[in-house]
């Protein structure tokens, strides 16, 4: 009897929900990290440059002595704190988010980020700017997401507004984040606080 790939249907991949993708990030390996974008898994390397760590920081450590400052119930996370989008089947992990009701998911989710901060790396920048920005949009709650470049200062701000999403380049040190929702206002500097330095000393060790 002959077989033939052609009387076969072509299968597309399963789409998971956010529920079942947790399930089978249980075993994910040490060396990577899963995030879940439309109902399918993105894997990538765990860990990142010295100058993306070093903004992370930066721009966790501001806001949240601004918000601190301001008496705000909002607080600032990183890490593997998750922000789960149900409507979008998505699971990601932001490299800062906000939330203004903090502990009420449990101990390692969100799913009503008011803020999300990710810092641009070249292997991702394309999908964090089409795909994550996309269902980061489609969150209620959501007020303002920053994408940061890490070899320039650059920052693209996306803000909630009566008429729809509003996006402004920032690319003067001093120009100010304005964070509608959180009442907080941050300085592009801040971000970049001994950035052009790290650059400077691994370019020269290069």
């Amino acid at each position: 009897m002959r077989t033939d790939a052609m009387n076969f249907p072509l299968m597309k991949p399963a789409r998971l929900t956010v529920e079942e993708f947790r399930g089978l990030e249980l075993n994910a390996p040490e060396e990577e990290r899963w995030e879940l974008i439309d109902g399918h898994i993105v894997r990538s390397m765990a860990g990142g440059t010295k100058i993306h760590n070093l903004i992370v920081f930066n721009a966790r450590s501001a806001l949240t002595a601004e918000l601190r400052r301001r008496g705000s119930p909002c607080r600032a996370f990183s890490e593997n704190v998750r922000l789960d989008i149900e409507a979008r089947d998505a699971s990601t992990l932001p490299d800062v988010v906000v939330s203004c009701s903090p502990f009420r998911d449990g101990p390692t989710t969100l799913r009503d980020a008011a803020a999300i901060i990710e810092v641009l790396s070249p292997s991702t920048a394309l999908f964090d700017q089409e795909k994550k920005l996309s269902a980061y949009l489609q969150l209620p709650s959501l007020q303002t997401c920053c994408f940061v470049h890490q070899d320039r200062t650059h920052i693209a701000v996306y803000s909630r507004t009566a008429d729809g999403w509003l996006r402004k380049d920032l690319t003067s040190g001093d120009d100010v984040i304005q964070f509608a929702g959180i009442d907080a206002s941050i300085p592009v500097d801040a971000f970049y606080v001994d950035v052009a330095e790290a650059r400077a000393a691994l370019k020269s060790s290069a």
